[in-house]
């Protein structure tokens, strides 16, 4: 098994006194995290819940962008350029480094058997409100031919 110090390939990405602050946080929840992540091999990042993980994890592609206020220090290389810089194209910086989240359902918070209990009473509901669910929903219909014992296609 490698370790940080047994890398020796190329890096994929490379994070060098890295730091990460919540917006309101009276300190940083990342401090000086500095590590290689080869290209073309599996990396995991393992520890106990709520150690920054994911909080690393999402700074690698700026996700914590979306919500105001955070700040980040330090360095993450990706393709020779620092990612952190204030003027990096986040729209193709997120085309080439992803997220899949843990959970990617639809309707995380809710159990399948209340899911179709509401898409049974969207059937139920005036035109106009199937419509706008639908287009909240754009996986009702995959949605419901997978994990609806009455599933029915209904035209809308």
């Amino acid at each position: 098994m490698a370790s940080i110090i047994d890398i020796k390939e190329e890096c994929a990405l490379h994070v060098r006194d890295f730091e990460f602050t919540y917006k309101g946080a009276a300190a940083p929840s990342l401090k000086k995290v500095t590590m290689p992540i080869a290209k073309h091999s599996i990396t995991a990042l393992i520890g106990p819940s709520g150690c920054g993980k994911t909080t690393l994890l999402r700074s690698f592609n700026r996700m914590h962008d979306l919500y105001p206020g955070n700040t980040y220090a330090g360095e993450i290389e990706f393709e020779g350029r620092n990612i952190l810089t204030p003027k990096e194209d986040l729209i193709h910086l997120r085309t080439k480094i992803g997220m899949i989240f843990q959970k990617p359902t639809a309707f995380p918070s809710r159990k399948s058997a209340q899911r179709c209990r509401d898409l049974e009473r969207g059937k139920r509901s005036s035109q106009a409100r199937r419509k706008r669910s639908i287009r909240r929903t754009a996986a009702t219909s995959v949605y419901r031919s997978r994990h609806c014992r009455r599933a029915r296609s209904t035209a809308f």
